[in-house]
């Protein structure tokens, strides 16, 4: 009975054991295994993380390459109008103002149009030197700038000589004026007084002295204009080649 009994408990211990080892594997693995339930939770956690880090970071990087690329088209844009600009003005001196000035239209009955040609030859000038300051200030070409300026000072030059051709003219149909005006008076009066042969010989001198100035005018405009050509078209060349290059980086 002893024995029975003995083999009874033995079985009972065995199993016992038995149960203890497998419960034992089985809680480690369940451990290992919420063990690795865990790591990968937190893995994917930061995986996450890095994600929404990195989308952030991506979106700022193309916001600041948009405005980088938006300064660049704005700073391309001002330049190319400072370009514009500048040329309009300096077409409108050189065509409107210098090239179209006809001497041989002026006489003693229009000198107050006379004084208007040359402000406005002035007034050309100083918008030309307002849009060659922006040329300065906005254009990063230094060959444009130095360019700009050779441009303002010859065709400055050929306005000078303009105006003092103009001014002289000015004064000679000024004096030409009085004195056709002293000889209107002078041959009302009766008999007519020696006087007024007088004045009408310097009327006819202060006419021919018209014609001398004119005809000097025409024969050196020419020339004069040349000078200011060769300038204008290294200008228009280089700007050609410079406006192309914008393009290109805006189309890039």
């Amino acid at each position: 009975m002893e024995s029975i009994i003995q083999i009874g408990v033995d079985i009972i211990l065995f199993l016992c054991l038995i149960y203890l080892m497998f419960f034992k594997e089985y809680i480690k693995k369940k451990g290992s295994n919420l063990a690795d339930k865990q790591d990968i939770a937190d893995i994917t956690k930061q995986i996450e993380l890095v994600k929404r880090e990195f989308t952030q970071e991506n979106e700022i990087l193309k916001a600041n390459l948009q405005f980088v690329i938006n300064n660049q088209l704005q700073q391309s844009n001002e330049e190319r109008n400072a370009i514009i600009n500048f040329f309009d003005g300096f077409s409108k001196w050189m065509n409107v103002g210098l090239l179209d000035t006809k001497l041989n239209t002026y006489n003693r009955n229009n000198i107050v149009d006379l004084i208007q040609k040359d402000r406005d030859l002035n007034d050309y000038y100083t918008q030309t030197n307002v849009a060659q300051n922006r040329i300065s200030l906005l254009v990063e070409d230094e060959k444009i700038i130095k360019l700009s300026h050779e441009l303002i000072s010859e065709t400055l030059r050929f306005n000078h000589w303009t105006q003092k051709i103009l001014l002289e003219l000015r004064l000679n149909l000024e004096d030409e004026k009085r004195g056709f005006e002293m000889f209107l008076e002078l041959i009302k009066i009766k008999p007519i007084p020696p006087e007024a042969l007088k004045v009408a010989q310097e009327e006819k001198e202060f006419h021919a002295k018209t014609k001398e100035i004119c005809d000097e005018y025409y024969k050196n405009n020419i020339e004069e204009y040349k000078k200011v050509l060769t300038v204008s078209t290294k200008f228009t060349e280089t700007v050609k080649l410079y406006l192309n290059k914008l393009r290109e980086v805006q189309v890039k």
